[in-house]
């Protein structure tokens, strides 16, 4: 539009000066050259004026995509919390700390809860007890629990002690040195994974990743150091792990009375060679 009046400016122009028709051509296309040049600088500079400039943001800065599934408690670690910041956690068998694993059980020997044949009641106690007996090489207690489970289930302290009386008897074994422990030192604990020894303990549950409410069960503890305690579950997943803090785990060892621990005194075997 402004070329067009500037052209008929200049045609204007030119026949008032009384230029001939070859100037008057020559001096309208000039004035049009320069006035659309014009009109073009101040097009573009308005509508670089009214266009936001675009700044690069930062990594940090970005909004974190939200999953488009719900992520279930306990299947990823950093979404079901830290057992070192104060939450109870199921991860694997290492401890999220990243320390190193006192206890690393081998998966292809784990044995799980059975029902009593006699009453269906759960074998906890003497599955836990086996367990710790295979870790520290007492073969000639294969079959303990199995043997065990032909008598109503549920098991004690007074309870275990007969009943592994009768079953070293029947084979001809002599007893194991083993230990009791009933009490609420977590020194103890402590010191028999320091010792290379893997304990059967009382578990009280209610940790929200696998038991929502109290129960009487029977586990085996595979770490226990720093304020980080690894509870090995015969319920569940073997390849997982219950990773509780402290004040946490000696709250459902002891249950509001004491604490119930089943260690074998035999050496417990080598630590294994790192690759």
């Amino acid at each position: 539009m402004f070329v067009w009046l500037a052209y008929l400016a200049g045609i204007i122009y030119a026949f008032c000066r009384g230029m001939n028709m070859q100037k008057s051509i020559v001096f309208v296309f000039d004035i049009g050259k320069w006035v659309g040049a014009i009109a073009l600088l101040l097009v573009l500079g308005c509508w670089a004026e009214r266009t936001p400039i675009a700044s690069p943001v930062k990594p940090a800065e970005e909004t974190k995509r939200r999953p488009l599934f719900p992520i279930l408690r306990g299947e990823m670690d950093d979404e079901a919390g830290s057992a070192s910041s104060g939450k109870i956690m199921l991860g694997d068998i290492h401890p999220p700390d990243g320390s190193a694993l006192q206890i690393d059980f081998p998966i292809e020997r784990d044995m799980r809860n059975i029902r009593s044949r006699v009453d269906g009641q759960g074998m906890c106690v003497t599955t836990s007890a086996e367990m710790a007996a295979d870790w520290a090489g007492l073969t000639d207690l294969k079959g303990f629990r199995d043997w065990c489970s032909r008598e109503p289930g549920g098991c004690g302290p007074k309870k275990f002690d007969d009943q592994l009386r009768r079953f070293c008897k029947q084979k001809g074994i002599a007893v194991p040195n083993y230990l009791f422990y009933l009490g609420k030192s977590p020194e103890f604990l402590e010191l028999v994974l320091r010792t290379g020894r893997m304990p059967a303990i009382s578990y009280a549950g209610r940790d929200g990743v696998q038991y929502s409410s109290t129960i009487a069960h029977m586990t085996d503890l595979t770490h226990y150091a720093r304020g980080l305690a690894g509870v090995y579950d015969n319920n569940y997943d073997p390849r997982k792990r219950i990773w509780l803090p402290e004040e946490k785990f000696l709250d459902r060892w002891i249950d509001g009375g004491n604490g119930w621990a089943i260690v074998w005194l035999d050496p417990p075997p080598p630590p294994r060679l790192k690759k």
